[in-house]
């Protein structure tokens, strides 16, 4: 294992200039970082190998300023991790929202030497605290700012924590009180002028930063890539999201490799399985990753509408959007009501839209980049002529979840939610959940969670009508009352009930 240098030995500050002699071509491509949420410094670095750490000039601790496209930036510390290969960053989805990328994009590295900054005002996200009572500022934003001990990964010593540096219009993603919120940088003053810095905590002897707590926004003006669904949302799919970036991101993002080997990327991905797994949200999370525009074909919208020609439209709309901004998707939903068996087909309408489609995909050549994403529930009933290769040439199954998967897809859906109330021993047990809900989907999942929810609300304002406060106090406790496994087992048991008694698989 190669050591990063130490600063004792650097004689100055790394220019650009040095970073750029010292690597030839400062961009990295971006990948996951494995670091925990939970880690007090996921969100405060970016880690590399030792040896692009040397080549770039650059020194552990160092600031670095990572420009990503449409002229996103941010700054982080560097962090040394060998397991990553060269030549790569690992950044926490908080920051890869900010910059807007997403694995396999290319960022560029320059220097940064942030000064001290004098105030920050910070705005939590609305959607992320309703029913929270106390101060926010105190709870969730101190903590953020505090810097942290942490153990070098190398020599697994106890290192004391470095102030960490915020740019304005950056989100941040704070822990308490059992759960996470996310706050906007709304502003930022220092002494240069400059739009990032470093927050000063109170008590370490220097002029303590002033953090400035505003008002709640809405979602909408915390970052659209809040709404936004990425890979981290997606739970119990993680071979099966492996495997669609391969087929999809790799084409999409390097398609001279593909050239270079005289091998022709696939024309069309077909994700089918049980309604409920999770089909849509992967075409979402491909759509807001890879920062490719995608144009969604409703499959009974274009039966009832312009059939065939309203298909051909969407085609040739997707090529057009490829030629100016070099790659394009067509997602499309239920394609079993699109192209089904032609030896089946109801109607010559039917057929027409069938053979339009077929059209369309043997005329898309390897030079478009377009790709076409297609969900269904019902794989066999397609016409086998779709699925032959170069059309729909890769399948994935995306299958019910296993215990395993029903832990991790409850997990994600409860980070929003408090799980405890202030003593730990009533925290709701997610495995004990995820054991009994055998045969659930993730759709499923999240109606548990929504009906245990609506029944403590029930629970509480039954209790109490004439409490002023009931309301206020309830949805600030609104998971916390689900305090065993058996209040959630009993929810499920509603949502099965409420469904027929036979909950989708």
């Amino acid at each position: 294992c190669t050591l990063p240098r130490s600063r004792a030995s650097r004689p100055r500050t790394p220019s650009s200039e040095a970073m750029a002699a010292a690597g030839g071509d400062t961009k990295l491509m971006v990948a996951v970082m494995e670091r925990h949420v939970d880690d007090p410094r996921a969100s405060s670095v970016v880690e590399m190998n030792a040896a692009t750490i040397d080549k770039l000039e650059l020194f552990e601790g160092d600031y670095v300023r990572i420009i990503a496209r449409k002229g996103r930036e941010t700054v982080l510390l560097v962090a040394p991790n060998d397991s990553h290969p060269d030549n790569v960053v690992a950044i926490n989805d908080a920051q890869r929202r900010n910059l807007g990328v997403s694995p396999s994009d290319y960022v560029t590295l320059e220097t940064a030497n942030p000064g001290d900054l004098t105030e920050v005002a910070i705005a939590p996200i609305e959607e992320y605290i309703k029913g929270l009572t106390g101060d926010i500022g105190y709870t969730f934003v101190l903590p953020y700012f505090r810097p942290e001990a942490w153990t070098h990964p190398t020599t697994h010593e106890e290192v004391t924590g470095q102030r960490r540096v915020v740019r304005k219009h950056d989100l941040i993603r704070c822990k308490g009180a059992g759960k996470d919120i996310w706050c906007k940088i709304m502003d930022v003053e220092a002494p240069d002028g400059s739009d990032y810095g470093r927050v000063v905590p109170a008590g370490e002897g220097a002029a303590a930063t002033k953090l400035v707590m505003l008002d709640a926004i809405p979602m909408a003006q915390g970052e659209d890539q809040l709404n936004a669904i990425g890979w981290d949302d997606i739970g119990g799919l993680d071979e099966e999201v492996r495997r669609i970036r391969q087929v999809v991101e790799l084409p999409l993002k390097h398609p001279v490799l593909f050239t270079t080997m005289g091998v022709r990327p696939p024309s069309g991905v077909l994700l089918h399985g049980p309604p409920g797994t999770g089909k849509t949200m992967i075409a979402k999370a491909l759509e807001n990753e890879t920062g490719v525009r995608m144009l969604v074909i409703n499959g009974p919208s274009i039966v009832a509408g312009d059939g065939a020609k309203g298909l051909e439209s969407v085609f040739g709309e997707a090529r057009k959007i490829a030629s100016e901004e070099g790659a394009c998707l067509i997602f499309m939903d239920e394609v079993d009501s699109i192209a089904p068996s032609r030896e089946r087909a109801k109607s010559d309408e039917a057929k027409q839209i069938v053979t339009a489609l077929l059209t369309e995909m043997d005329g898309m050549g390897t030079s478009d980049r377009v790709m076409v994403i297609a969900t269904t529930n019902r794989p066999n009933v397609l016409d086998p002529a779709v699925r032959r290769s170069g059309r729909f040439d890769t399948e994935i199954l995306i299958p019910a979840p296993s215990r395993e998967a029903r832990f991790d897809i409850l997990s994600k859906l409860t980070r929003r939610m408090r799980l405890e109330l202030e003593d730990p021993i009533d925290k709701v047990d997610l495995w004990a959940v995820a054991e009994v809900t055998h045969g659930y989907v993730g759709a499923d999942l999240a109606s548990v969670c929504m009906k245990a929810a609506v029944n403590c609300v029930r629970e509480m304002l039954r209790a109490d009508p004439e409490q002023a406060e009931a309301e206020r106090e309830t949805t600030s406790k609104v998971a916390a009352a689900a305090a065993d496994a058996k209040r959630a087992h009993a929810a499920a048991d509603a949502a099965a009930a409420a469904a027929g008694g036979d909950a989708a698989a």
